[in-house]
C-alpha cells in the first residue's frame, strides 16, 4: 500500500502506513511522591503525499496528570483537553499550519504523572509518556534520559549509550525502530 492512502480516525485522516517519529525525552521519577517528571521532543517528517492538519498524542495522561504541549513555542488546540481524558483516549492536536508532504514539525510537551507504588522494589513502566497515535503501532527512533533515585537500577527497551553511561542526570539509552518504550527501575540489591 501506497503512503498517499489514508484512512480516518476519531476525526483526522492517519496514514495507512503510519509515519515514524523521533522521541527525546529527559524523565526523572521520583520514589519518593510516586511521580514521574518528563520533559520529551517529538520530531516528525511528514513523508506522505498528503498534508496533515491534526495529529493525535497518547499516553502518559490520566488522572493527576500535567501535560503542556507547544508546537513552535505557541499551544495549539487540544481536543478533548488533557485533563479531560485518560491513558486511552487520544488529544488531538490541530495544526496551525498544515503540514506539508517533506514537511517536518518538532512538538514540545512537559508531563507529569503519577505511578503506583512500587512493587516487590521494582516498578515498571509501559505507555508512560505521551506519543503520536496513529491508530495502530508504529516503530519509532528513541533517546531517553532517565533520572532514578539513588540505589535504584534502570532497564529500558533501548541500549544504555555507553559513551554518555551514567551520569547525575540518569542514564541516556537510544532505542532503533522501537514498538514501545518500556522502562522498569528497581532497588539494587546490593544497596537496599
Amino acid at each position: 500500500m501506497s503512503n498517499a492512502t489514508f484512512v480516518q480516525r476519531r476525526s483526522f485522516w492517519a496514514p495507512v502506513n503510519p509515519l515514524s517519529a523521533s522521541y527525546t525525552i529527559d524523565v526523572h521519577i521520583d520514589s519518593c511522591k510516586q511521580t514521574l517528571t518528563g520533559a520529551e521532543t517529538i520530531s516528525l517528517v511528514n513523508h506522505s503525499s498528503v498534508p496533515l492538519e491534526k495529529l493525535a498524542i497518547r499516553g502518559g495522561l490520566g488522572k493527576g496528570s500535567t501535560f503542556h504541549l507547544r508546537i513552535d513555542g505557541q499551544k495549539p488546540r487540544l481536543t478533548p483537553k488533557p485533563e479531560e481524558t485518560d491513558t486511552d483516549t487520544p488529544i488531538l492536536v490541530e495544526l496551525s499550519d498544515p503540514l506539508e508532504p517533506d514537511g517536518s514539525v518538532e512538538i514540545q510537551i512537559d508531563f507529569q504523572r503519577p505511578f503506583p507504588a512500587l512493587q516487590y522494589g521494582a516498578l515498571m513502566l509501559r505507555d508512560w509518556h505521551p506519543r503520536l497515535w496513529w491508530g495502530y503501532p508504529t516503530h519509532d527512533d528513541f533517546e531517553v534520559r532517565i533520572g532514578v533515585p539513588e540505589g535504584y537500577q534502570v532497564v529500558a527497551s533501548g541500549r544504555m549509550d555507553s559513551d554518555v553511561g551514567c551520569t547525575p542526570c540518569g542514564y541516556t539509552y537510544r532505542g532503533y525502530g522501537v514498538r514501545t518504550y518500556g522502562v522498569v527501575i528497581a532497588r539494587d540489591p546490593e544497596k537496599a
